[in-house]
C-alpha cells in the first residue's frame, strides 16, 4: 500500500526502476542494512564490505561509502539535505530517467514545504558538479533534457514511499 503523502525530511533515495521516492528516516547506510534486499544486495555481501575495512557494521566510513557508490551505480539517488541546501549524488543526471525523476521530487518538496529557494547540489559520478535550485530544479525545462515537454510534464509529484512499501524485482527494466 502506498504512502498517503510526501514524506517531508532530510534524506531520500529514488529507486532507478520507476523513481519511487523513498523516506530515509535515519541515514542511508541503515536503511541499506536493515533492508538489504529493497536495494538489490544481500546481508552477507554487506558485511563482508565492512569487514574488508575492518570497520563495525554501520559504521560511516570507508565500507559505507562502497556501498553507497555501489548503489548509485546501480542508478539508486541519493537526496540529503544539510543546513542550507540539498545534496543530490547521481550516476548521471541524464542517464535513463535521473532528472525526471528529480524534476518530480523537486516539485513534490516545493507542494510539501512551500520553499522554492533551497540549494540543491547535484554530484554525478564523473565529478561534474551542477548548482541549482529546488524551483530550477522543477521546472520542466530541466527534466525536459533528452525527453519531449508533454512527458515531462507528465510527471507529476506522487506519494512517497517507506522502504516496506518498495517492491522488490529488477533494478533496471
Amino acid at each position: 500500500m502506498m504512502g498517503k503523502s510526501v514524506l517531508s525530511g532530510n534524506a531520500y533515495f529514488i529507486h532507478p526502476h520507476g523513481g519511487e521516492v523513498i523516506y530515509v528516516p535515519n541515514s542511508h547506510i541503515s536503511l541499506v542494512i536493515s533492508n538489504p534486499e529493497k536495494f538489490h544486495l544481500n546481508f552477507n555481501d554487506i558485511r563482508a564490505i565492512y569487514e574488508k575495512f575492518g570497520e563495525k557494521m554501520g559504521l560511516e566510513g570507508r565500507a559505507r561509502r562502497e556501498i553507497l557508490l555501489h548503489l548509485i551505480d546501480k542508478g539508486f539517488i541519493r537526496i540529503r539535505k544539510y543546513k542550507n541546501y540539498w545534496k543530490v549524488s547521481v550516476k548521471d543526471l541524464y542517464m535513463d530517467e535521473a532528472a525526471l525523476f528529480l524534476y518530480r521530487w523537486a516539485k513534490s518538496m516545493i507542494i510539501a514545504t512551500n520553499d522554492f529557494h533551497n540549494e540543491v547540489i547535484i554530484e554525478q559520478k564523473s565529478g561534474e558538479v551542477i548548482k541549482t535550485d529546488l524551483k530550477e530544479l522543477a521546472a520542466y525545462k530541466f527534466a525536459d533534457r533528452q525527453k519531449s515537454r508533454i512527458q515531462a510534464m507528465s510527471y507529476l509529484p506522487r506519494t512517497f514511499l517507506m522502504i516496506y512499501e518498495v517492491e522488490p524485482g529488477s533494478i533496471l527494466p
